[in-house]
């Protein structure tokens, strides 16, 4: 079941944390598949099995022993933090993905962003988070460009079912029906193979204050649940985002696992959005409707204040082939 898993178990089938550091990275011109998969396989799957969480936490505690962090052990400080590595298809003959960029690069309501991958570090605590990716940079720092990095918050947490739950600076909750049981996290959004599908955008809520000042119910109308309880109106209302984004197969919901934040950049306010599925397809038909692109009547209403600026279909490649790619570069 091990091998099974993706490299990153806890930030996919794991809880939302508190804050994440989104990097949004392109890779040097002459990097190959060989050097890319064996880079971030020493990086993710190292053969001293101290991970690059271990060894930065350990690494400030010796300099900063007094800091109130390592009041815990530092093996509990590390379960905290949650790495994902996420690679466009392109640079794995492993995984092929057909057709996003064309669509929606055509479209325009998704507009692909000029990144090859994204490191995302969530934790409690901001300064471990950046403390970690700069460690994850200068171990990649021969292949990669970091062109953005982004750092989101929980809006207003709180604690539902024992998982935390954000808002988004709509004051309305994300990821409401994520999965508290963590076998049907890892089923929601990791395949038989052990890899994940990855959809990374980041959102400008260009005109959130004139949203704000529309009374409620026509908020509510916008999303399509309740703003206080998260709760879906029952009928949904044509238009709105919980019924663009909600796909059936069989006449049974499919589902993906959330882990966006909002974030601020002096007066800018957004959201990065970031999902794990184990169906690129799955993400693209959310897409898809979200756009209404056979029926503009019904694009999703949520384009009224907030407008994706950049979009990526990225892929979280398995531990199983990482560790295959690690076992190479040792034979080289």
């Amino acid at each position: 079941k091990k091998n099974k898993m993706p490299i990153q178990q806890d930030s996919i089938i794991g809880p939302l944390k508190t804050t994440a550091t989104y990097a949004r990275i392109k890779l040097r011109k002459d990097v190959n598949e060989t050097t890319l998969l064996a880079t971030i396989a020493s990086l993710m799957v190292p053969k001293s099995k101290e991970t690059i969480v271990h060894h930065v936490l350990q690494s400030l505690k010796e300099s900063i022993p007094k800091a109130i962090y390592f009041e815990q052990d530092i093996h509990e400080l590390e379960k905290d933090v949650n790495v994902v590595v996420a690679i466009h298809p392109k640079f794995m003959s492993t995984y092929k993905v057909e057709g996003f960029e064309e669509q929606w690069n055509k479209s325009g309501d998704f507009p692909v962003g000029p990144f090859d991958m994204v490191f995302q570090i969530a934790s409690s605590h901001h300064d471990i988070n950046g403390a970690i990716l700069d460690a994850m940079y200068v171990h990649c720092k021969s292949i990669i460009d970091v062109i953005q990095i982004i750092s989101g918050f929980a809006s207003f947490p709180q604690k539902t079912d024992d998982r935390l739950i954000g808002k988004d600076l709509s004051l309305f909750e994300d990821g409401t029906e994520n999965p508290t049981d963590e076998k049907e996290r890892e089923a929601w959004s990791v395949t038989s193979q052990g890899h994940s599908f990855v959809l990374a955008q980041q959102w400008h809520h260009k005109d959130l204050s004139d949203f704000q000042k529309c009374p409620i119910k026509h908020q509510e109308e916008v999303i399509g649940r309740t703003r206080v309880d998260s709760e879906e109106l029952d009928p949904l209302p044509d238009g709105s985002h919980v019924s663009r984004v909600t796909i059936e197969e069989n006449g049974e919901e499919q589902k993906i696992v959330r882990h966006s934040l909002p974030y601020r950049a002096a007066l800018e306010k957004g959201l990065f959005f970031i999902a794990f599925s184990k169906s690129a397809s799955l993400l693209n038909q959310q897409l898809a409707s979200m756009a209404s692109m056979d029926d503009k009547a019904l694009k999703d209403k949520l384009f009224t204040f907030s407008r994706c600026v950049s979009s990526n279909l990225l892929v979280v490649p398995s531990r199983k082939l990482l560790e295959s790619w690690q076992a190479k570069k040792s034979n080289l």
